[in-house]
């Protein structure tokens, strides 16, 4: 099973490739809408999974495997293996090849681990949409980098998919996360701070000002406040950032930084 699954990731097959004509025994068919799903498996305390070839890792890794085996999955289909230190996995449905079927599925998948594993973290990347044996390929890669990105972001321990992540997030993903979490907390730690200390809703203005672009009446509007509520609220944001919000420059900062701050949430910010 193992050399089928690593056949079609690394495209190494032909047409009457032995491990190809394997999905046939296993009951699959490659040409229905499949997807390579990867689950990470991150241990806090450093001690697993084992390092291949270590005493125990076979075992391990044969019982993890096996856990995974006997999920119940309905009407779907799963090929599991483990592969350099990750769980590699195809799953197919039959009946409903909907990506919110193929997320369903992949939950299910962490769920089971979960129960089983509770002290690991298991991060599930769900991979491009598979309709013949060349897109296997492609779906594997797409799956590990989503998973790379999902970590980058903060989101390790959840089930991802490239249809979650905006076109902003994706652009994020190749900078430093760090930089990143550092614009951020600059221009808006101190409103959050103000916030939580005086039980106020600076930053709620502030994102409907920046999500209104700078139109006071909307903004207003949308916040049920008066002009004068409105400006009294603007002028405090001002004082406690030290910026004037009514510049291009610093708007766009503002939205880059809220933007930010919605990818990798409030938690990563020190």
């Amino acid at each position: 099973m193992t050399a089928f699954v690593d056949n079609l990731i690394t495209g190494n097959y032909e047409d009457s490739n032995p491990a190809l004509d394997h999905s046939k025994e296993l009951g699959f068919n490659l040409n229905l809408p499949s997807r390579m799903v990867v689950v990470e498996i991150h241990d806090p305390e450093g001690r697993l999974p084992p390092m291949p070839g270590a005493p125990q890792s076979d075992n391990w890794i044969q019982i993890i495997r096996r856990r995974a085996e006997q999920m119940p999955l309905g009407n779907a289909k799963m090929i599991i293996v483990y592969r350099d230190k990750h769980l590699v996995s195809i799953l197919q449905d039959p009946e409903d090849h909907s990506t919110r079927r193929f997320c369903e599925l992949a939950e299910r998948l962490k769920d089971n681990l979960e129960n089983n594993y509770p002290h690991l973290i298991f991060t599930l990347g769900v991979g491009s949409v598979c309709r013949s044996a060349n897109d296997y390929a492609r779906s594997f890669k797409s799956a590990c980098k989503i998973i790379e990105l999902g970590v980058s972001l903060h989101r390790r321990g959840q089930v991802l998919s490239l249809e979650q992540f905006s076109s902003r997030a994706l652009l994020y993903s190749s900078l430093d996360s760090e930089v990143m979490a550092e614009f951020a907390e600059i221009r808006l730690r101190p409103v959050l701070d103000f916030d939580e200390q005086n039980s106020a809703e600076l930053f709620e203005t502030l994102e409907a000002y920046v999500k209104n672009k700078g139109n006071a009446h909307k903004t207003a509007q949308d916040l049920n406040l008066s002009s004068s509520g409105l400006k009294y609220r603007l002028k405090n944001i001002e004082k406690i950032t030290g910026v004037d919000i009514r510049e291009t420059r610093t708007l766009f900062d503002l939205a880059l930084a809220l933007d930010i701050f919605q990818i990798i949430g409030n938690d990563t910010l020190s």
